[in-house]
């Protein structure tokens, strides 16, 4: 189940982003400075999106093992 909520998150991120994208570029005669804030949020958005792709997983035991008893 979280793994396709993140799946849909990070869909919706890279879509956004290129909207933003597309919309700074189309921008960019009018106004620069709005423009250029579109395409920060992008570049945001996007490093946000590769550092959540990346992210080590935690180490998951195996069910099977069991630890001795402390003492």
């Amino acid at each position: 189940m979280i793994g396709t909520l993140m799946s849909w998150a990070g869909a919706l991120a890279v879509l956004a982003s290129f909207a933003l994208i597309g919309g700074g570029l189309w921008l960019w005669k009018r106004d620069r400075k709005r423009s250029l804030l579109m395409l920060l949020a992008a570049a945001v958005t996007l490093l946000n999106l590769y550092s959540w792709t990346t992210l080590p997983q935690a180490p998951i035991t195996p069910a099977s093992v069991t630890h001795p008893p402390a003492g």
